[in-house]
């Protein structure tokens, strides 16, 4: 009997990391580089629908039994955000594209979900490891293609297989808080020591090889809140007198530590031309203060007018981007999903793993857009670590079988839940052990 348990729980670990890897791998496949339908509509959108379906698929009765999740802290405020961002098709600029936009985050939000009993540590130990398997794989684009790996600028920049600095940038980024969380927790992301230090190294090495100035300064702010909050006290009055010190620095020294932050081919004086589309958007919320221009609204002829040769895909601020197309009911909402990922759970440590990550959208959140726009890979990584905190927050103590069977189960032809009637029945007629 203590054979099988152990054996059930074996498969029931592997069905889990099998399950989040591929959850990852779809969540990465909205913003690979990949080929376009037209101007806009890319392939990997279909791809990741296909994915999320064939998912859903193999949860039927995950779906129902877990939709309690979705009026759970904080997931029912993200739940409203969606609802709400819907809704906006109605009175939208283009409101083919909202429904789309709006559509492709309900069916994340329930995928999400569907899967929010899959336990955190697998979660987040799959993430690091797919996170180094991009920045490997950047690498290695580099040495095959490097025109495609390069962003073709005056100053070299990696983008790798992300098709785009900033999101390599926020996934491995990402990679290294999860990395330095599973530390401090007691755990690693490779069992080999040496192997999962390289690891680290690589995400390193890879996210300062993006030159994205905002996103590296965020990820060593969150890499220090998640180190400061597990320290000894004698050793975190040693990190605020650091932080002290290394504020009235750069003080001292402003000028000449943007003159090295400067990039060739770079405007600091408008962060990249941020606050132009920053000061139109805002010139045009008060509009449609309330309700905002529709979801997905921003690139669109709406904003032609902010550049002369130019439409901005999005507003570069998650709160501003969010007014704009959902208006400050859309924003607010967001903000209290946000706020809730950061909070939420802390007492128990159910979100020890999403609690960072949320705080480094939030952070990138100032400077470009993870929420409040059109989903994202960290949309749906995000999404899915809050709802598995909220759902480990009030578990039972024992996961039922059934749930992480699917997809393993399903490849191998083998039935947890058959196994276990079969053992109920062995016990009755008095042939077990």
């Amino acid at each position: 009997m203590a054979r099988r348990d152990r054996t059930r729980q074996t498969l029931a670990e592997r069905n889990w990391r099998l399950t989040a890897r591929i959850i990852i791998v779809a969540a990465l496949l909205l913003e690979v580089q990949g080929p376009r339908f037209g101007a806009d509509l890319r392939f990997n959108v279909a791809i990741f629908a296909a994915l999320a379906y064939f998912l859903l698929l193999h949860r039927i009765r995950s779906v129902i039994r877990n939709l309690h999740v979705t009026f759970k802290w904080p997931v029912i405020a993200l739940f409203g955000y969606c609802i709400w961002a819907l809704g906006s098709a109605g009175w939208s600029a283009i409101p083919g594209e909202s429904m789309l936009q709006a559509g492709l985050l309900f069916l994340a939000l329930v995928l999400a979900v569907s899967y929010a009993d899959i336990p955190p540590l697998h979660m987040a130990r799959e993430y690091a490891r797919v996170a180094t398997l991009v920045a490997g794989a950047s690498w290695l684009m580099l040495l095959l293609t490097p025109s495609l790996a390069v962003v073709p600028d005056v100053t070299w920049r990696l983008n790798g297989v992300m098709g785009h600095e900033q999101r390599l940038a926020l996934v491995v980024g990402a990679g290294i808080i999860v990395w330095v969380s599973l530390r401090v927790a007691g755990h690693q992301v490779f069992t080999n020591t040496a192997r999962d230090n390289l690891a680290l190294i690589l995400l390193i090495v890879t996210l300062l090889a993006t030159q994205t100035r905002a996103n590296t300064v965020f990820v060593a702010i969150v890499v220090g809140a998640v180190l400061y909050a597990r320290v000894h006290a004698a050793f975190k009055v040693v990190l605020i007198i650091g932080v002290i010190g290394l504020v009235a620095w750069v003080t001292i020294n402003f000028t000449s530590i943007m003159s090295l932050l400067d990039r060739e081919g770079s405007n600091l004086e408008t962060l990249t031309g941020r606050t132009s589309i920053w000061q139109g958007a805002l010139g045009m919320i008060p509009d449609r203060f309330w309700q905002g221009y529709g979801f997905g609204s921003f690139f669109s002829p709406l904003t032609a007018h902010f550049f002369s040769s130019y439409v901005a895909p999005h507003a570069h601020n998650t709160w501003i981007n969010a007014a704009f197309e959902t208006g400050v009911i859309g924003a607010v909402l967001l903000s209290l999903f946000l706020l809730g990922g950061l909070f939420a759970g802390r007492a128990n440590r159910s979100n020890r793993y999403a609690w960072p990550v949320v705080l480094f959208v939030m952070l990138c959140g100032t400077m470009g857009v993870v929420f409040g726009g059109k989903l994202s890979t960290l949309w749906v990584i995000v999404t899915v670590m809050v709802a598995q905190a909220a759902w480990s927050a009030k578990a039972p103590r024992t996961v039922p079988e059934a749930d992480s069977r699917d997809l393993l189960t399903a490849r191998t032809g083998t039935s947890l839940q058959g196994s276990r009637r079969g053992n109920q029945e062995r016990r009755r007629t008095g042939r077990g052990n």
